[in-house]
Order: C-alpha cells, then structure tokens, then sequence
C-alpha cells in the first residue's frame, strides 16, 4: 500500500469517528445531560434534540433520521418491539416523580395531603404544563381520585413543553406547574414546592437505545453507558435511580 493510500484511509477513519451523533432526548432529562461535556467522555461530537417524549416518538415513528432515543422507558419498551429502536442496546437511566412549582418568590402553597392540594389547586387561577407531558395522565388521574376533573380543566394552559410551562410561570401567567421535578429544580425563575402527597404520587422512569439505522452504533453504545454512570447529575436535577 503506497503512502496516499495510507492517508486515504487515515482520513476515511477519522471523518467516521467524528461523524455527529444525532440524538433525541426527552426534556425530562434535558437539564442533566446539558451540564455533561458528552463529546470528550465519547469522543465524537453530538447533537441533541429535546422535546417531550410522545414528540419524539413521533419523530420515530414518521422516519426521521436519529442514532439514539432516549425516552420514558414505555416509549423505548415500545419502538424497541415495533423494530423502531435496537433493544439489546437499552439502558436504563433515572426516574422522576411528580412535582409542583410555583414562581420565584412567590407564597408555597400547601400540598402536603390530598385535601391540602385539592383546595391549592381549586384556589389556583391558573395551572401550566406540556400538553404532551409524561406527567399529564397522572394528573388527570390526580384529578378524577379528587373528584375536581370539571372545576380544574379551564384553569389549566396547555404548552407544547415543559420549558414553555415553565416560562409562563416565571412570567406570572400561571400560579404554578405541575410537572415531572427533574424539569422544575433546574429552571431558573420558579421553585419546587415539593413533591405531589404520596397517595397521587408517579415516578416516570428514562431509558435511551441505539437506532438499528445508526451507523455509529459503538459511538451510541459509549454515549448510553457514559449517562448511566452519571448518577450525581441525575440526583441534583431532583432524579434518582431506576429501582
């Protein structure tokens, strides 16, 4: 092999290597891999793609080209089965519970039994989450067990995502958030209340897997292990482990 050869090659290796890994990424987690320097720990450079995770799935689900999800756990479980995501390649990340967070500042309503959040929530003006939320379905649970579905679905401002929920409390537009903790400690201009009383309480759980169509499985592989070692940084966004 005569020496431009060689460079040939050396080249072709190098541009594989650093190809970019396409990932979608839940905004549950979002506020956890943001603060990790992922590109040193793999050695390729990544772009992320945030949303809720049924936006994602959809995603998935029209054809867009990706290297890896990382999804609620249901969602993986169920693309990995349709042939949509690699299952031997799953790893399971963090969970959250669900949360309340009000503005900056602003008075902490009272939560601490289902009689205390029954009235907070009647007495609020205005409640904001993602439309398309891991969390919603609990909550609507929450307000079918408290018989208060009718008197609570005009006061809630549906948004496209968490981070706009957000903002529409940070700006006082709405008394509060609910929504999953992992997506109300990090954000700045509101504060958690605290956890939803433990007889409405949910954990979401996140997982992340390679797509079959990847051509950097190895960079995805690396990717996925190197969160699921990052316990500190799950834990200080208010998530724990998978149990």
């Amino acid at each position: 092999m005569n020496r431009r050869s060689v460079l040939l090659l050396f080249g072709i290796a190098c541009a594989a290597q650093a190809q970019t890994l396409k990932i979608l990424c839940s905004n549950g987690v979002r506020a956890a891999v943001e603060k990790l320097n992922i590109q040193q720990a793999i050695g390729a450079p990544v772009d992320f793609q945030f949303g809720t995770s049924t936006s994602l799935k959809a995603a998935i689900d029209r054809g867009d080209a990706f290297d890896v999800a990382i999804l609620t756990t249901d969602l993986i479980e169920q693309l990995a089965k349709a042939g949509k995501l690699k299952g031997d390649t799953k790893v399971s990340l963090s969970r959250a519970g669900i949360g309340v967070g009000v503005r900056k500042g602003a008075k902490h309503p009272d939560i601490h039994s289902p009689e205390a959040i029954k009235q907070t929530l009647l007495n609020a003006k205005s409640i904001a989450y993602a439309k398309e939320g891991a969390s919603r379905p609990f909550l609507n649970q929450m307000y079918e067990k408290l018989g208060i579905t009718a008197a609570i679905d005009p006061k809630v401002t549906l948004e496209a995502g968490s981070t706009q929920a957000a903002a529409h409390v940070a700006a006082g537009q709405s008394d509060m958030i609910l929504t999953l903790i992992s997506e109300i400690v990090p954000v700045e201009g509101i504060e958690l209340v605290g956890p939803l009383p433990k007889e409405f309480q949910n954990y979401v759980s996140f997982a992340g897997s390679v797509s079959p169509q990847s051509k950097n499985v190895e960079a995805g592989g690396k990717l996925l292990k190197f969160l699921a070692g990052q316990t500190k940084a799950f834990e200080a966004i208010g998530m724990e482990r998978v149990k």
